[in-house]
């Protein structure tokens, strides 16, 4: 007959030691799943091409996320590259990149990828053309061989000095002022000497005439002055 005594359980239970260690363990692989709670920024631009950024992720489990993808109405986006740059349990800085030929494009979004999930960060990222930037002008000094900075194509020979070339004369305009009368001409054009103009002051007659214009030479004046005779005549004129 065969004994049927019992016998005791093995060390560590019905399972043994290794299904003990299995159970202790499985609450801990539970409590490592990974959450984010915020980001910041929530939304940012991103220029093609340009600069990047950075989201920084606040959470639990981060330090189990395996890498990042970028994506848009659920499909990966691959006109932006995202990059674990720091990883903690509780915080992790992912620097953000756009293409130089990447379209534009709105509401992309950041997932966390780790072994057992895919968390999406609550983050939108906008997607914008790069600015066009100017080529050099023309002649400037960022091109070989030039001296000079110029826009567009020469237009020939440099302009002739003041003085050499004169531009059409215009038609004198003259204006009555008082007693006289001013002449408003083009500098440019060459004038005739202006007629005299005698004014009459008291007993004397003033003349107001070119000085540059040939004139005949005034008449002796006389004055009586008491029992003398004073005679006012121009120098060198006979009396």
């Amino acid at each position: 007959m065969k004994d049927r005594t019992s016998r005791p359980p093995p060390a560590g239970g019905i399972l043994g030691w290794p299904g003990l260690a299995l159970l202790l363990a499985l609450p801990a692989a539970v409590g490592a799943q990974t959450a984010v709670r915020s980001a910041s920024p929530t939304a940012l631009r991103l220029e093609a091409g340009g600069r990047g950024a950075e989201v920084t992720v606040q959470g639990s489990g981060l330090d189990q996320v395996g890498s990042i993808e970028a994506t848009l109405s659920g499909r990966v986006h691959g006109g932006v590259r995202a990059r674990i740059l720091r990883a903690g349990s509780t915080e992790l800085v992912v620097g953000v990149e756009a293409g130089a030929d990447a379209a534009p494009a709105r509401g992309i979004r950041l997932v966390l990828v780790t072994a057992r999930q895919r968390v999406e960060v609550v983050a939108e990222i906008e997607l914008v053309a790069a600015v066009p930037v100017a080529g050099p002008l023309k002649g400037s000094a960022s091109t070989p061989g030039a001296d000079t900075l110029s826009v567009g194509e020469p237009t020939g020979a440099a302009p002739e000095a003041p003085g050499e070339t004169q531009p059409p004369g215009l038609e004198p305009v003259s204006a009555q002022v008082g007693a006289f009368v001013a002449t408003i001409a083009d500098p440019w054009a060459a004038l005739p000497p202006p007629e005299a103009v005698s004014v009459a002051a008291g007993a004397f007659a003033a003349v107001i005439a070119d000085p540059a214009a040939p004139r005949e030479p005034p008449e002796p004046v006389t004055l009586d002055v008491g029992t003398f005779v004073v005679v006012i005549a121009p120098p060198g004129g006979g009396i």
